[in-house]
């Protein structure tokens, strides 16, 4: 059974990779249509021994809708079983939807366990998506990851366990959520005379071009037959390839411009001004607003310099300047390649991550550092003063930042060695730093580490750990630390019964950790019943969310709370007086209720009175109260059912704050939308802003 399965599955990864190889293609690209697929009859032989079918995948070039030769792709093959049994496939067009957000075809398989030729849905063994690109939208890298899979139900004798998806925050680690199939290569049973099966191993290596059109990886699955831990040519018994979408248009160049430096401050006998930056204008000259950085090479003896553009992807991810520098030993006036004694580089920085509080709003830059601009009367922009800030500005001390949360009038930042520092008002003890003192730069919170996630409410602040346990702390006269007391508390706590928490999100006044299993816990305020356990009762330690063991994300906004599903949807519940919840109505729902209209969403956030939600393709939409344009579409009328929200698309991330909403983009700008009283929108004013508006800033590092 482990080699007929261990084919059937590589057949399906192989789909999955041109579900990959279609993902942002556009349909009138001249470059390719659609995805197909053909299914031939595969006689007895060396690809299937017992004879089957030989699936053939490729894209509709020509788009005469039929999958010539040379479309091909890739070939893969579904062997019947040894047991007699033939393999089918049965093929049915897919709707756009949450499965595949423009279209696509679904692929199931299986045994023909009765043998009548027709695949009836109990013999169907395993189900894909390939899906059509979406218009418009940049192709995305595929990513494969292989690890041990112990001895279990996947495999009797252990193996491995390959997972592959697509990147689609463009991290370049293949995240939980990102998984779209898993195949287990299993390692062979104990024989009869107690001697161990042999091992199943995986091998990878770059695609060729002809098998992948945009790259990618091509993955190899067999068993060690020589036993020597590496898997030869020879030992190969099935082959997928997980490729790489088509690449969008390219972003605005690096530019660079050298300037004579007199002897001063910056260099003492003299030298060389390197300015560089962005053309935003594509005009190809750096103007003094699209400087982001300025670096001194000084003179010395017979120092060369050597300037040039720094290549997308490898030092510098978005591009930058390279700069090389020694001494021209042969005295002909150019650095060449052997007198290169240091070379420096100057990133183009960029926003990975953006999140919204109540009037002020924070970004986590490409260098490890953060940006805070808005409300700042009690420091929580962190710079060490008390102006409100119109445009971004760099949070003071602040370094390998890899998540920022803001709230009303404070901050905390997750760090990468796992700690956390906050900063601003610190009412309740909601900074964690033992104090009710304010603080205008950042303070570690004491006594946490390992943390793996952290998200701050009104007057207190939660976070989550890598062991799956959640700890919080400030204010706690709801019940919102989860402690099962009612005390404040100027150090973390631990939260009562949470041990495998995959995220935490912190509300006004109630907290909700998404679990492992699917499921929901929330515990604080309950007055419209945002706690979703079918009351209006406060709970002081974690209640379960009514009716849902599927979720992905959980977003608690002040009185209503949403979540995310692994099936591309959302269900919200709690306070629906702006309509929240996105259900058409004004009703509170205690319990959890769906919101109609919405395929493929990637994330979903919920603010005080609003809620909005990204999809796949790049567009968003918001619902709720929508006073200060919070909702993004021009208008300041209050929507009870999602709306898209105009001129976004390539978004990556999406977040709603009190009154606010902001969105990141793939080539990293960052658009905000709705109230700017204190400049909590960033484009350097305080006049509220219906539609997307960029946000403004300085990124020299």
């Amino acid at each position: 059974m482990t080699s007929k399965r261990l084919i059937l599955t590589a057949a399906l990864g192989a789909l999955l990779g041109l579900a990959c190889s279609a993902c942002g293609r556009s349909s009138t690209e001249s470059s390719g249509g659609g995805s197909l697929l053909r299914v031939e009859s595969e006689p007895a032989g060396t690809n299937c021994p017992q004879g089957g079918l030989a699936v053939l995948t490729g894209l509709d070039q020509d788009e005469d809708g039929i999958l010539d030769d040379g479309e091909v792709v890739s070939t893969s093959y579904v062997c019947n079983g040894q047991d007699g049994h033939s393999t089918l496939i049965d093929t049915t067009d897919e709707p756009p939807g949450p499965n595949c957000p423009a279209g696509g075809f679904l692929v199931s398989s299986g045994l023909d366990l009765d043998d009548n030729g027709v695949l009836e849905p109990e013999e169907i063994t395993a189900t894909e998506y390939v899906c059509n690109g979406v218009d418009g939208q940049d192709g995305l890298g595929s990513l494969v990851s292989v690890m041990d899979e112990a001895a279990g139900a996947n495999c009797p004798s252990g193996g491995q366990a390959v997972r592959s998806g697509v990147d689609s925050n463009r991290d370049g680690l293949l995240q939980p959520e990102e998984v779209t199939a898993t195949d287990y290569v299993c390692n062979g049973a104990t024989g009869a005379d107690g001697q161990p099966g042999l091992t199943s191993l995986v091998r990878q290596e770059d695609a060729a071009p002809g098998d992948c059109p945009f790259e990618g990886r091509v993955v190899m699955t067999g068993l060690d037959e020589d036993r020597d831990g590496y898997l030869d040519d020879a030992e190969v018994q099935a082959t997928s390839y997980v490729c790489n979408g088509e690449p969008g248009a390219p972003a605005h160049a690096s530019l660079f411009e050298l300037l004579d430096e007199p002897a001063g401050v910056n260099c003492p006998s003299g030298g060389t001004q390197v300015l560089t930056g962005l053309d935003t204008n594509d005009d190809g000259l750096l103007e003094p607003g699209e400087v982001m950085a300025t670096n001194y090479v000084c003179d010395g003896g017979n120092l060369v310099l050597r300037v040039s553009n720094a290549e997308w992807g490898g030092v510098c991810q978005r591009g930058g300047v390279k700069a090389e520098s020694g001494v021209d030993d042969n005295g002909n006036g150019v650095l060449d390649d052997d007198e290169v004694d240091q070379t420096q580089y100057v990133c183009n920085l960029f926003f990975v991550q953006i999140s919204v509080g109540t009037s002020l709003t924070c970004a986590v830059v490409s260098d490890g550092t953060a940006r805070c601009w808005g409300f700042n009367s009690s420091g929580g922009v962190g710079d060490g003063t008390t102006t409100d800030r119109h445009t971004p500005v760099a949070v003071v001390g602040l370094t390998n930042v890899v998540e920022i949360s803001p709230s009303s009038s404070h901050a905390c930042a997750r760090l990468m060695d796992g700690t956390a520092k906050c900063w601003g008002s610190n009412s309740f003890g909601v900074l964690g730093d033992g104090t009710t003192m304010p603080r205008l730069t950042p303070v570690e919170v004491v006594g946490l580490s390992n943390v793996a996630g952290i998200s701050m409410g009104y007057s207190h602040t939660c976070a989550w750990l890598d062991d799956g346990t959640a700890r919080c702390w400030g204010r706690n006269l709801e019940g919102q630390l989860g402690d099962g007391t009612g005390a404040n508390s100027l150090t973390p706590v631990s939260v009562s019964g949470i041990t495998s928490a995959v995220g935490i999100s912190a509300g006004a006044h109630h907290s909700c950790a998404s679990i492992s299993d699917g499921t929901i816990q929330c515990w604080g305020r309950n007055w419209s019943g945002e706690l979703g356990d079918g009351s209006t009762t406060n709970r002081t330690t974690p209640v379960t969310v009514s009716g849902i063991n599927n979720a992905a994300e959980v977003s608690a906004g002040e009185f209503h709370t949403c979540a995310r599903l692994a099936t591309w949807s959302v269900k919200c519940w709690g306070g629906n007086s702006s309509g929240q919840l996105g259900d058409g109505t004004t009703n509170d729902s205690p319990t959890p209720v769906d919101v109609p209209g919405l395929v493929g969403v990637a994330e979903v956030s919920s603010g005080d009175l609003h809620t909005c939600a990204r999809h796949t393709y790049g567009t968003a939409h918001c619902w709720g109260h929508n006073g200060f344009g919070e909702l993004g579409d021009g208008s300041f009328t209050d929507r009870l059912n999602p709306v898209p929200v105009s001129e976004l698309s390539q978004a990556t991330e999406i977040v709603a704050g009190a009154e606010q909403s902001c969105a990141l983009l793939s080539d990293f700008r960052a658009l905000c939308w709705g109230a700017n009283l204190f400049g909590q929108i960033g484009d350097g004013t305080t006049t509220d802003r219906w539609f997307p508006t960029l946000v403004l800033w300085d990124v020299a590092p």
